[in-house]
C-alpha cells in the first residue's frame, strides 16, 4: 500500500529535472561578445575627416546593434533559463509536501501497528492461559476418573509426550469427554491464529520503519536539491543584471554614434543653405507624398512601443507600413539622396535630405533604386520594400528628422 507512492514520486521529480533547461548562467554569459569599445572620435577637422567620421560612426552604429542583438538573445536565454527553473523548484517544494503528508501518514502507521502488536501479545496471552487452563482442568477430571477406577486415564497422561500427542490418544480413550476434546482443539487452533497474526504484523511493522526510512532520504536528498537550485536562481540574477548593463552598454554606444551621423547631416544642411542639392528646390513645408503607394496599413507607430524582436528599438522612430516584399518606395518629397547603404538593424535604406533641415528615411528595402548625391522628385521610386535588417516581416519603415532630431512623420504625411 505504502511502497509504490514515494517511489513514483522520486520518479516524477526526475523526470521534471530532465526537462529543466541545460543552459547555466556561466555558460551564456560567456557567449556575450566582448565589452563596448570607445566613443566613435567626433573632432572632424576638414571635409574629407568629417566623411571619415561619419562612416565609422555608420559602422560602429551597425556593429552595436548587432551586438545588442546578441546581447538581447542571451539576457533572453538567460530569463526562460531561470524561469525554468523557478518552476522546477515549486514542483520539487510541492513534491517536499507530498513527502512530508507520507511520512506523517507513515508515522500515523506505524503507531497503529505498534499499538495493533501489544493488543495482539495481549491476545496470545490470553489464549495460552485459557489452554493451560483448560488443559489443567482436563487433568483433573482424568485423575477423579483414575481414582473411581479407570486408570486408561493415567496412561494416557503419562505416556504423552505432548499436549498434541495427548490429544491424539485421547481419540482412542472413550473414558474422556467429548466436550474436552474439543475445546482443547478450538483453543489451539485460536492460539496458533493470534500467533500467526503477531508473525503478521511484525513483518508489516518492520516493513513500515523501512519504508519510513526510504521516504525520510528521499526528502533530504530532495531538500539539498531545491536549495542546490536556489543558489542557481541566485547565479541566473547576477548573469541577468550584469548582462542587461552590458545591453545599455551598448545601447548608449550605438546611440552616441547615430548622434554623430546626425550631427553631420544638420550640419550637412545648414552648409547647404537650406538647399537640397546645393541649389535644389528648398523644402517649405506641406503634405509628403506616401512613401508606398496602394500600402495603407500601419502596424507600429512613432514612439515607445514593445520592441517586437531582439535588436528592434522599444523607442520607434517612424512608422511601420505594412506591404509585399518588392512594393514600390517612393520619396516623400524632392531632394539629394545622402544615405543610399546597408546597415545591420536598418537593411538597405535611404536617407533624402529636403533642405530646411528635414531629411527622411527609408529602411528595410530588399533593393535600392538610388545612390548618394542623386536628386529625386516627390513619388519617384528609390527603392523595392522587403525584410532586411532587423525586421519581422515586409514593410517599409519611414522616418522623418528635423535638425537631426526625429519626429512623428504623421505631422508630414496628414
Amino acid at each position: 500500500m505504502f511502497h509504490k507512492r514515494p517511489r513514483m514520486l522520486f520518479c516524477n521529480i526526475l523526470a521534471i529535472a530532465l526537462a529543466v533547461g541545460c543552459i547555466s548562467p556561466q555558460g551564456a554569459v560567456s557567449m556575450a561578445t566582448g565589452t563596448t569599445e570607445a566613443k566613435t572620435d567626433t573632432t572632424q577637422t576638414d571635409d574629407g575627416s568629417a566623411d571619415a567620421s561619419v562612416d565609422k560612426a555608420r559602422k560602429d552604429a551597425a556593429e552595436y546593434s548587432q551586438k545588442k542583438k546578441k546581447a538581447q538573445e542571451i539576457l533572453d536565454n538567460l530569463k526562460d533559463a531561470k524561469n525554468n527553473l523557478e518552476n522546477y523548484v515549486i514542483q520539487l517544494d510541492k513534491s517536499l509536501n507530498e513527502l512530508q503528508l507520507e511520512i506523517s501518514h507513515l508515522e500515523e502507521n506505524q503507531k497503529e501497528l505498534e499499538a495493533t502488536i501489544e493488543d495482539t501479545k495481549a491476545n496470545l496471552k490470553e489464549a495460552e492461559a485459557a489452554q493451560e487452563q483448560q488443559y489443567n482442568e482436563m487433568k483433573q477430571r482424568i485423575q477423579m476418573v483414575y481414582e473411581s477406577g479407570n486408570k486408561r486415564y493415567l496412561d494416557v497422561l503419562l505416556t504423552a509426550s505432548s499436549m498434541t500427542d495427548m490429544m491424539n490418544k485421547t481419540e482412542y480413550v472413550s473414558q474422556v469427554s467429548l466436550y474436552d476434546y474439543n475445546i482443547l482443539k478450538e483453543l489451539k487452533t485460536a492460539k496458533e491464529q493470534v500467533a500467526n497474526i503477531k508473525m503478521k504484523l511484525d513483518k508489516d511493522l518492520e516493513s513500515n520503519e523501512k519504508l519510513q526510512e526510504e521516504v525520510a532520504k528521499q526528502k533530504e536528498n530532495m531538500e539539498v536539491l531545491v536549495e542546490e537550485k536556489k543558489s542557481q536562481i541566485d547565479e541566473y540574477n547576477t548573469s541577468i543584471k550584469g548582462q542587461q548593463e552590458e545591453l545599455q552598454k551598448y545601447t548608449q554606444a550605438q546611440q552616441e554614434a547615430e548622434n554623430i551621423i546626425a550631427a553631420a547631416e544638420a550640419n550637412s544642411n545648414a552648409n547647404s543653405g537650406g538647399t537640397a542639392g546645393g541649389g535644389g528646390t528648398t523644402y517649405t513645408g506641406g503634405v509628403f507624398t506616401w512613401p508606398v503607394p496602394g500600402y495603407n496599413q500601419i502596424t507600429s507607430y512613432f514612439g515607445s512601443r514593445t520592441s517586437p524582436v531582439a535588436g528592434a528599438s522599444s523607442n520607434h522612430r517612424g512608422i511601420d507600413i505594412a506591404c509585399d516584399t518588392g512594393a514600390a518606395v517612393v520619396a516623400a518629397a524632392s531632394g539629394t539622396v545622402i544615405v543610399a547603404a546597408y546597415n545591420y538593424a536598418e537593411g538597405n535604406y535611404v536617407c533624402i535630405d529636403h533642405g530646411g533641415g528635414v531629411v527622411t528615411v527609408y529602411m528595410h528595402n530588399s533593393s535600392l533604386a538610388v545612390s548618394v548625391g542623386e536628386t529625386v522628385a516627390a513619388g519617384q521610386q528609390i527603392a523595392s520594400a522587403g525584410s532586411t535588417g532587423v525586421s519581422t516581416g515586409p514593410h517599409c519603415h519611414f522616418g522623418v528628422r528635423v535638425n537631426g532630431a526625429y519626429v512623428d512623420p504623421l505631422g508630414y504625411l496628414q
